[in-house]
């Protein structure tokens, strides 16, 4: 679920999916099981492959990633949703480097919630960053179009990742890889919000 304050057109799977069985006259009930079945379905396919590789971890991650998507839609009512964006985005890369590569429990620990409210305010904000610069008529077509080019970076992320990592324990470079790549992302938020407006306290 991302919670977005801004209304924006919906481009994703699930909602032409929807569109198309409730056409078919099938109820709103019906609909929202089928599409959940589906994706239930697609989700246990993708995992079967997967082996388990660290110990589990309580799900601070997940937690703090639902509550980041609500809240910081509401802060950056109040601050601009570049701002907001950019703050937490931020954070991640001092998270990344301050506790991750600490490599202890507590610290992992600590940087599964903490990085949780980092990715989930980026799920939450992107949508909104988009529709404040966009004509209403482009929104949707714009958020494709971010998506599409993201999806490369969620392609190639984890084979590189996964690559940088030595001897099956040795997770420091993929550590280093991942910061450097939030902070570009960093970067060209802030040279957006910059050309968007210069200074520092303004609302954008």
């Amino acid at each position: 679920m991302v919670s977005n304050p801004v209304p924006i057109a919906n481009v994703f799977p699930d909602s032409i999916m929807f569109n198309n069985i409730t056409a078919d006259g099938v109820s709103f009930g019906w609909t929202i099981r089928i599409l959940a079945f589906m994706f239930l379905g697609i989700t246990r396919l993708v995992s079967l492959p997967h082996a388990p590789r660290i110990i589990s971890q309580p799900p601070f991650h997940h937690i703090s990633s639902v509550i980041a998507r609500i809240l910081c839609g509401l802060i950056a009512d109040n601050y601009g949703f570049f701002n907001t964006m950019i703050l937490n985005v931020g954070s991640v890369i001092i998270f990344e480097l301050a506790l991750w590569l600490l490599n202890t429990k507590a610290t992992t620990i600590a940087f599964n919630a903490l990085f949780g409210w980092g990715s989930g305010s980026s799920i939450s904000l992107l949508p909104a960053c988009i529709a404040q610069i966009s004509d209403i008529k482009e929104i949707g077509l714009r958020v494709g179009m971010t998506y599409f080019v993201s999806s490369f970076a969620c392609l190639t992320g984890n084979p590189i990742s996964g690559a940088l990592i030595r001897n099956g324990t040795d997770y420091r470079w993929m550590q280093v890889f991942s910061a450097v790549v939030v902070f570009v992302g960093f970067g060209f938020f802030v040279a957006l919000r910059v050309a968007l407006s210069p200074k520092v306290w303004a609302m954008v």
